[in-house]
């Protein structure tokens, strides 16, 4: 106990009085989870805000309509402000259009992208400069359905000893709707595991501000 005091070891990613430990700084998002009284950390309500917005009336407002909401969430971290109807529909399109993956990146990502970890993928799966940012950002949100269930299926068909498969991508699907195609290959699946997939990902859309 002595040496962690010392040496001020972090137990996980906690302080030594509990709150958390300081891992990043955003002004994109926020995450809040307690309060400090007298110096003693008080667990409070989670609050999870995005560029100013609760992540509560992002979700409600997209499931009151009954719609999709992630391409939404995806458009505000991007650009900063919400899309109106014409700028969503707009983005959603663009999306669409880069969901497919070239023939040769087919080829060559189960031997060399296989991982237990989604993220490790999806970070691995594209080139990053300052230049092509934004760019880089659309063609990877529109690609992660298709790189998300190689990576799954490739891990799985190396314990196998199977081959891969996943299908093309329907136009016109949402992010939540194609991930789940692409996975289960085809439709199906249904419109509240969709919707519950799309909430979710809305949930871990920004992961700069901390464990939201």
């Amino acid at each position: 106990e002595g040496l962690f005091v010392e040496h001020n070891v972090k137990r996980g990613l906690r302080n030594a009085d509990g709150s958390g430990v300081v891992a990043g700084l955003t002004r994109i998002s926020d995450v809040h989870g307690y309060n400090k009284v007298d110096g003693k950390v008080v667990p409070d309500q989670g609050k999870l805000t995005l560029r100013g917005y609760s992540i509560e009336d992002l979700v409600n407002n997209a499931q009151a309509e009954n719609r999709y909401g992630y391409e939404e969430v995806a458009y505000l971290l991007i650009t900063g402000s919400l899309p109106n109807k014409e700028e969503l529909d707009g983005f959603c399109e663009r999306l669409g259009a880069f969901r497919h993956l070239s023939d040769e990146y087919v080829k060559e990502f189960p031997m060399t992208t296989v991982s237990s970890s989604i993220m490790n993928v999806l970070q691995r799966a594209d080139a990053i400069t300052p230049e092509h940012e934004i760019d880089v950002a659309i063609s990877m949100l529109a690609r992660l359905p298709r790189i998300a269930a190689f990576a799954h299926m490739a891990s799985v068909a190396k314990r196998r000893g199977s081959e891969v498969h996943v299908p093309h991508p329907t136009p016109g699907l949402s992010t939540a709707e194609t991930i789940l195609q692409v996975l289960r290959g085809g439709m199906e699946f249904t419109r509240d595991e969709a919707m519950l997939l799309d909430v979710m990902l809305m949930l871990h859309a920004e992961h700069g501000g901390g464990n939201n």
